[in-house]
């Protein structure tokens, strides 16, 4: 469905969207990230935003909900880019994704994504799933029955992320002769 390119550190972030044809959204992760490194709040300023966890009961943690931003122009994207890469330590990193999408709504693109924020354990219980975070995403890859990895692929053409344990950029991209 989909295959993996791998970005070395060294070309880190140095992806460029499509805005031609695709929605770029930044999903943040506040839970990593520290207080001191929130400049790049700046240049989202004007972006719509909504939280992964409207409507649950986790988004009473205002400062720990991850946070779906829609990128309006490239340049925008251009100058988050910038401050990440200037004011952002490497490990910190993690705490962004960035997406490209079919679907323009920010709205319905939460709803997709929201969708997938919960399990069913073998013991029955329903449990949250970090799906906002790197290590989790990739290790989902893995383990999704093939008809849900499909769902969850269907508005998505890239995802990138920072792996922290190996230290690089992963680019998730969809193979669209198999889609």
């Amino acid at each position: 469905m989909f295959c993996v390119q791998r970005i070395e550190y060294g070309a880190n972030l140095s992806f460029s969207p499509n805005f031609s044809e695709n929605s770029v959204y930044v999903l943040f992760d506040p839970g990593n990230f520290e207080q001191k490194h929130r400049n790049f709040m700046n240049v989202l300023k004007s972006s719509n935003r909504c939280s992964l966890f409207a409507d649950l009961p986790e988004d009473e943690y205002k400062s720990l909900r991850p946070m779906l931003f829609a990128i309006q122009s490239h340049q925008q994207w251009e100058d988050l880019i910038r401050v990440l890469k200037e004011q952002i330590p490497l490990e910190q990193f993690r705490s962004f994704m960035f997406i490209e999408s079919s679907i323009t709504d920010i709205y319905e693109l939460q709803k997709h994504i929201k969708h997938y924020l919960t399990g069913r354990l073998k013991n029955g219980r329903i449990a949250l799933v970090r799906l906002y975070d790197p290590i989790v995403f990739l290790r989902l890859q893995n383990i999704w029955p093939e008809d849900g990895i499909q769902e969850f692929w269907r508005p998505f053409l890239v995802w990138h992320i920072w792996d922290d344990i190996e230290n690089i950029a992963i680019t998730f991209r969809k193979d669209i002769n198999n889609a």
